[in-house]
Order: structure tokens, then sequence, then C-alpha cells
């Protein structure tokens, strides 16, 4: 294990750079993975380098900030919003399939591959596919067309409803 303390890595080469595995994090002063520090943009001739502060403890100096320049922050967002909507959308888009699927784009656009874009239950082909999901396990089965959907969603809350809709149509089946 090659630590990273302090200035050390400021003069070396990328290649002796990237011998380091663990640096000394100069908030917590925890030895920690390079991998739980962020890349930062430098002046040096590598032009880049691991942050001083660990990923956890940069997190905590974001909220701080972010709870005393509420205002300023937020102006700050809006403004790039405004600027960037497609980014925002994307963004919001990716945040939100994150927090209730526990999925990204990325992934959702690989499972529509791996269905070749059809429906996973009546196999139909659609532009518009829709993430099904166990409603008390949480975890995500597959693609499906909006009418599946819809009739899924239905068909789990009434299950034992189906056997009588069949036992209709067959009794007043006309022959």
């Amino acid at each position: 294990m090659k630590i990273l303390d302090g200035q050390m890595g400021k003069q070396c080469s990328e290649a002796e750079y990237r011998k380091y595995t663990h640096k000394r994090c100069s908030q917590c002063l925890c030895v920690k993975s390079v991998g739980l520090f962020y890349k930062t943009m430098t002046s040096t001739a590598r032009g880049w380098a691991w942050h001083s502060h660990c990923i956890e403890c940069r997190r905590g100096q974001c909220r701080l900030y972010a709870a005393g320049n509420r205002e300023r922050r937020n102006a700050r967002l809006r403004a790039w919003r405004k600027k960037n909507p497609d980014a925002a959308r994307l963004h919001d888009k990716n945040g939100k399939l994150k927090m209730k699927y526990g999925l990204s784009i990325a992934d959702v656009e690989a499972m529509r591959t791996k269905q070749f874009g059809k429906c996973a239950i009546c196999n139909k082909s659609t532009s518009r596919l829709f993430i099904d999901h166990c409603h008390t396990m949480g975890h995500v089965r597959a693609l499906i067309c909006q009418t599946c959907n819809t009739f899924l969603g239905w068909y789990e809350k009434k299950a034992d409803t189906i056997l009588k809709f069949q036992a209709y149509i067959d009794a007043h089946q006309k022959k």
C-alpha cells in the first residue's frame, strides 16, 4: 500500500502518481483508497490530481454551504437550468429513475435493446415501454406496453376476479 500524504505527489510524473493506492484526507485525516477521492483539474504538468478531501468530507462541506447559502445556491441552479433545459430534463429523468427503480437511463436502454423494443408480455413493438416492477418487493421485472401495464396493475389488485370474468364469458357465450 503506497500512501499519498500532503504535497508528496505535487511534482511526480503521471506513472509515479498512479502508483499511489491510498491517500490521507486533509480534513478527517483518515487514510482511504484513492477511489474515494474526486479528481480535480490542476495547473501541474500532469493536469489533474486527487482532491485533498475525501468524497464524504466534500459532501459534508457542500451540505454546509447549501444550508448557509440557500438563496445564492438556488439562484445559481435556476440560472443553470434555464440555460441548459435539455441537460436539466435529462438530469431530472435520471434522478427519478435512480430513486424509484435504482436504474440509470443506460440500464433502461439496455433492457429495451435486450427486449428488441417489444413488450415483455404481448411482444408488441412500441416506442413507449414502461418499467414494470413488483410493488411488494420493489424489484424491476421488465419493460411492458401501456395496455399490459394497465391490465397488470389491475390484475395484481384483483387476481381472484379474473376467474369470475372467464366464468361469466363462458356462461354467456352464444353458440
